[in-house]
């Protein structure tokens, strides 16, 4: 019905003549009222949006804008197509012309698909980035003064009595989406239009429509549009380069000219001998023999690429190599020579298996994980400090695939040692540098899963031994492995200070509960996380052993030595209840309190007071907790070390606070005390 009436009007306004006027506007502040007379299909339409007004003089109707509210308009949507948003409260008549669109000076996004405009003008909105014209008549479209225009969907209506022919891009400069379907253009300027992405000029009279070689290449959408092959030819003295990719690469940095006719590129050796340091990472490239023109590279990243060969033994400068293979799989990677100068290589996931590290000895970093090396030569590496070579899967390395032996004995310099994931088969695989020669620097050793099915057992020397860190499967030469597995045995953290004193009593005590294993506490260490942060504050034990039913305690500062035997203090410990504890060997978490996390880093959650044990709220806070004796094995999992009542606990709660008489013996029939 309200269509009805609507077409009514539009009938009596085209049989009277009615013209447009200005007048005032009382509502407004004196603002100027734009009389659509002689379109009212548009003033219903933008009255129906709301940005628009109306009087009514009995059976008259007349429409009109005011500039100075118009302007604030921001989305303009008067689409007719049967999808558009407002199609429901727009008039079902097609929009023929817009005259007051130049009122619409805040305007950024016009959608106005499926009408009849003959013309726009948009020469007043210049904050305009997205026009969505599809099915209209215009056989002109300016978008001059549009600078801020990033996008331009206009396909061209069959029913069009005429069709856009040709059009100045040179201005949007912010243009990423350019579509202008079924028209008559039959050539294309977007050399100036830098941060284009998408072309669709199809069905267009010159189809395929040659563009701009360069906006070409960084195209995601290309439809009816074909690359440009330039005329420039290659000049003399200058070297050109096979590789696209690494072409484009070099002439985004301004060390490479084109393309040329080929759509290669190219360089002058003499304009490229100085360069120090280069970043080619992530281009896509395949080959770069041209890198031998770089006489004075000291820094190399060529990283995330395709390519399969390095030949770098001319580049007698060159002191560091990133080559690392990003995303699944393997690299293409296979082959590198490199001159005698390197100092560092990183080649994570290197296809090849081997590297020629002959005449090397200032090779100071070698970090080579999740590759497929299954020898190497390091006798001239007399500068290393790090040593990193895995294999690159388990499938790989069931199938056998990794080193069988390496000699170190010329490697004395070394501080990080990481062989996880080898073929390794026992301690005389590996040749150790001599104590004489030994310079103490020495931090990690890591020689877990070697080699594949059951991991080896490797005793090394003292020297080697007195890392820092060390893998599970390293022992000392000529002693006994150690198999002990200690556990936490007893737990007390007081949240307050003893009462009428300064002492604070929290302490942990663990329990060696091997009959016949000795520990050796070197292996050992704990660590706590303060609110459910990151694990740190770790305590190396100083005590050298714990034997069979033994226990150790350690104590934080301020302990009442009266009450409680401390056999260590840890000085950063801070704990009060509500953070958690775990116990480590050889870097493995082996047993925990307060969470199950065991990972690194974190963690967790603060419990807020502490965590329920045995079915007692915040036992872990200000009661003591032992271990049953029945307990020989450590838990890293708290939710059942920790049960839900005292028969699936491993551990009794005690029923008052600062029951410590325990502390420094094995749990027995004592605990808890009263």
């Amino acid at each position: 019905m309200k269509h009805k009436l609507i077409t009514f009007l539009f009938i009596l306004f085209a049989v009277f003549g009615c013209k447009s006027q200005v007048g005032e506007d009382s509502d407004s502040g004196g603002g100027q009222k734009i009389y659509l007379f002689d379109n009212p299909i548009l003033g219903f339409d933008l009255y129906a949006l709301n940005y628009g007004h109306r009087e009514i003089d009995g059976t008259d109707t007349v429409y009109y804008i005011i500039p100075n509210e118009v302007a604030r308009v921001r989305d303009l949507d008067i689409a007719k197509n049967s999808s558009g948003t407002n199609v429901d409260i727009l008039s079902p008549e097609k929009l023929t012309a817009f005259e007051e669109l130049t009122y619409f000076t805040g305007l950024e996004t016009f959608r106005a698909t499926s009408n009849e405009f003959t013309s726009l003008n948009f020469s007043q909105c210049r904050n305009m980035k997205g026009i969505y014209i599809n099915n209209n008549w215009l056989d002109t479209l300016n978008v001059d003064s549009l600078s801020l225009l990033e996008e331009i969907e206009f396909s061209a209506s069959s029913r069009a009595p005429g069709f856009v022919s040709s059009i100045n891009l040179t201005n949007n400069i912010n243009l990423v989406v350019f579509e202008l379907e079924s028209h008559d253009l039959t050539s294309l300027d977007v050399s100036k239009n830098v941060n284009l992405r998408e072309i669709d000029v199809s069905e267009n009279t010159g189809a395929p429509i040659t563009i701009d070689s360069v906006i070409y290449d960084q195209l995601t959408v290309r439809n009816g549009v074909t690359r440009e092959q330039p005329n420039v030819e290659l000049p003399d003295g200058a070297v050109v380069i096979q590789d696209i990719n690494f072409g484009k690469a070099l002439d985004s940095l301004g060390y490479a000219g084109g393309p040329i006719s080929t759509g290669h590129y190219f360089l002058f050796p003499d304009s490229v001998k100085d360069v120090t340091s280069l970043d080619v990472s992530e281009k896509g490239i395949a080959k770069a023999s041209e890198l031998s023109y770089f006489i004075g590279l000291e820094r190399l990243n060529i990283s995330a690429n395709e390519v399969d060969t390095l030949a770098l033994g001319g580049n007698t400068n060159l002191l560091s190599l990133e080559a690392d293979h990003s995303g699944s799989g393997l690299g293409n990677l296979v082959s590198i020579t490199l001159p005698n100068s390197i100092d560092s290589i990183s080649i994570y996931r290197y296809a090849g298996e081997t590297l020629d590290l002959s005449g090397k000895s200032n090779l100071v970093h070698l970090i080579a994980e999740q590759s497929t090396i299954t020898s190497i030569d390091l006798s001239d590496c007399g500068s290393l400090e790090v040593l990193r070579i895995r294999q690159y899967n388990a499938g790989q390395w069931d199938a056998g695939l990794g080193l069988t032996s390496i000699d170190l004995s010329n490697n004395f310099k070394l501080k990080d040692i990481y062989l996880f994931r080898n073929q390794l088969p026992n301690s005389a695989s590996i040749t150790w540098w001599s104590s004489s020669d030994d310079t103490g620097t020495l931090e990690s050793v890591d020689l877990s899963s070697n080699p594949f099915g059951e991991e080896a057992t490797f005793e090394v020397p003292a020297h080697i031994f007195a890392a820092e860190s060390r893998s599970s499967n390293i022992v000392l030469e000529g002693g006994s492995p150690d198999n002990s597995n200690l556990i936490i045995s007893e737990y007390a953290c007081s949240s307050t200070k003893e009462s009428g004193t300064d002492f604070r009593n929290t302490y942990i005590e663990i329990y060696n509960p091997s009959s016949t294993e000795t520990a050796m506490l070197s292996n050992y260490s704990l660590e706590y996380s303060s609110n459910g942060g990151d694990w740190g504050s770790a305590h190396t034990f100083t005590t050298t052993s714990l034997g069979p039913g033994e226990v150790l305690v350690i104590g934080r500062d301020g302990v009442n030595l009266d009450r409680i035997t401390v056999n260590e203090t840890w000085g950063d410990l801070t704990a009060n209840g509500d953070d958690g504890i775990r116990l480590l060997k050889n870097n493995t978490v082996t047993d925990v309190i307060g969470t199950n996390y065991a990972s690194d880093p974190p963690v967790g959650t603060d419990p807020g007071d502490g965590w329920e044990v045995a079915g007692t709220a915040d036992a872990t806070r200000d009661l003591v907790l032992w271990r049953k004796i029945s307990i020989t094995d450590p838990n890293t999992d708290w939710d059942n070390s920790r049960g839900t009542n005292s028969s699936d606990s491993e551990w009794i709660v005690s029923n008052i606070k600062e029951d410590y008489g325990n502390a420094g013996s094995p749990t027995d029939d004592s605990v808890p005390s009263e």
